[in-house]
């Protein structure tokens, strides 16, 4: 991991996920999984992230968005989904920057990703194991959260939030 974090595609994609106007987080069937933790904590961290999901009216519509103001940010791991791959080949056909994590320099949706990150995962017989791409989505908010213009500011606010909510039972 450590080796992934020192490449300048991944500094590429802190930039890119700090500073874009629009992020639609978008995947499917298992590699999905990955992207409500991700979701979560973007969001904390800067507005104007939307987390799409397949075969809603948001997913078919995003391609109304302008493609200069958004970033297409997805997960694509084995089996690779049909779908989502067609979904990500539209968009960039259509001028959208795409950027992906996925498995190997081999998979499909490397292509049609202005960056891709490479994350290996462990393929069983029942559930693959998504660890690995997980703690990179970890280190990637924590490198975006450096990034990012008055957060201790936004934090204590969302903090201050929480407080007022009584959200936490200590």
């Amino acid at each position: 991991m450590q080796e992934i974090t020192q490449t300048e595609e991944y500094k590429i994609v802190v930039e890119t996920l700090a500073k874009s106007d629009k992020i639609f987080l978008m995947s499917n069937r298992m590699s999905e999984t990955l992207l409500p933790y991700m979701y979560y904590i973007l969001s904390r961290l800067r507005p104007n992230i939307y987390k799409l999901n397949y075969g809603t009216p948001a997913w078919e519509n995003v391609d109304l968005e302008d493609p200069k103001k958004s970033l297409i940010f997805t997960t694509v791991f084995p089996r690779y989904s049909r779908s989502l791959l067609k979904k990500m080949q539209d968009l960039n056909d259509k001028g959208f920057k795409i950027i992906s994590i996925t498995d190997s320099r081999l998979s499909p949706i490397v292509k049609c990703s202005k960056v891709a990150l490479i994350s290996p995962i462990t393929i069983s017989s029942v559930f693959d194991v998504y660890s690995t791409p997980l703690l990179l989505i970890n280190l990637l908010m924590r490198d975006i959260s450096n990034k990012i213009p008055n957060i201790d500011q936004r934090l204590n606010q969302i903090e201050e939030m929480n407080k007022n909510e009584h959200s936490f039972l200590l």
